[in-house]
């Protein structure tokens, strides 16, 4: 929430995260944790993917479904 904003939709420096799909985001976090995406911000995303376990990815990509832009 702190880089990708409250509602998800992101900023100059940080993705739009709200009106993705689940198997996208999962596939994009696994991708951070393992190294095959490399193109965060100083390494962020990777340092924060790599500390979490296949239960809180999915969890975070169902959570995505929920964010909704700012009226």
């Amino acid at each position: 929430m702190g880089c990708h904003g409250e509602d998800g939709s992101g900023s100059d420096a940080f993705p739009r995260l709200n009106g993705q799909n689940p198997p996208y985001v999962v596939n994009q976090l696994m991708n951070f944790k393992t190294g095959g995406r490399t193109n965060d911000n100083k390494g962020l995303m990777q340092a924060v993917a790599k500390r979490m376990n296949e239960q809180e990815i999915n969890a975070v990509a169902e959570y995505v479904t929920t964010l909704k832009e700012a009226e």
